[in-house]
């Protein structure tokens, strides 16, 4: 997972100014990375509204859609 994790850091690094990576290595636990700290503050905090206004309409599916990765 380690070397997954380090290539989706290098991709977002390339293609994006701040990125957050969440993800969960056990049951009860996550990964966190980010490049910036205060850039990653934010966008979790805009991140946890979306959710929340999301789960707040009555919606009872959230998914997030990343898209087919491109050869860039």
């Amino acid at each position: 997972m380690a070397k997954d994790l380090e290539s989706v850091t290098a991709i977002l690094g390339e293609h994006f100014e701040n990125y957050v990576i969440l993800v969960a290595d056990s049951k009860h636990s996550c990964k966190v990375v980010f490049d910036n700290h205060f850039a990653a503050k934010g966008l979790v905090s805009v991140a946890k509204n979306a959710i929340d206004d999301s789960f707040g309409s009555g919606m009872n599916c959230f998914e997030i859609d990343f898209g087919p990765l491109s050869d860039d």
